[in-house]
């Protein structure tokens, strides 16, 4: 379990590292919209999320349903999560960042009915993602809109 955990807190650590290195006013607490909540408070968000999917990891391969195979698809979310900051030119590009999302959202909801016959509690353990994505998706929105 810890290794699980331990290699996706690291992951999402080194990314908000390099988010605040590259582009120190993303953790400020501006904001584009009165629903937007302090970039500080974003990093936050995603560390409870990648520690979401190295619990769901774990309980995947130790399900039994395939093992560290059945567990493939969570780390292909957090590969596609990690991605966000570097296609979105660190997070600069609004209109990519909601395709990002909309694509992060439909794959997420993809994983979660792919692994639910395998893990119920490593589905539910992705569904805080989901949650998270249709809330940043409707934030992301209202910005390009407002462009």
């Amino acid at each position: 379990m810890a290794w699980n955990i331990g290699l996706a807190l690291a992951a999402v650590l080194l990314i908000n590292g390099l988010i605040f290195l590259v582009n120190p006013q993303e953790m400020s607490s501006d904001r584009q919209t009165p629903l937007t909540p302090p970039g500080y408070i974003i990093g936050l968000v995603w560390i409870g999320l990648f520690i979401c999917m190295g619990l769901a990891r774990w309980k995947l391969v130790g399900s039994g349903e395939g093992g560290a195979a059945s567990a493939a698809p969570i780390v292909w979310l957090a590969a596609l999560c990690l991605a966000y900051p570097v296609y979105t030119g660190g997070l600069r590009n609004e209109a990519i960042g909601l395709i990002g999302n909309v694509v992060t959202l439909l794959f997420t909801l993809g994983v979660i009915v792919f692994i639910f016959p395998k893990s119920r509690a490593a589905a539910f353990l992705t569904l805080p993602i989901a949650i998270w994505l249709t809330y940043a998706t409707f934030l992301t929105a209202l910005s390009v809109r407002s462009l």
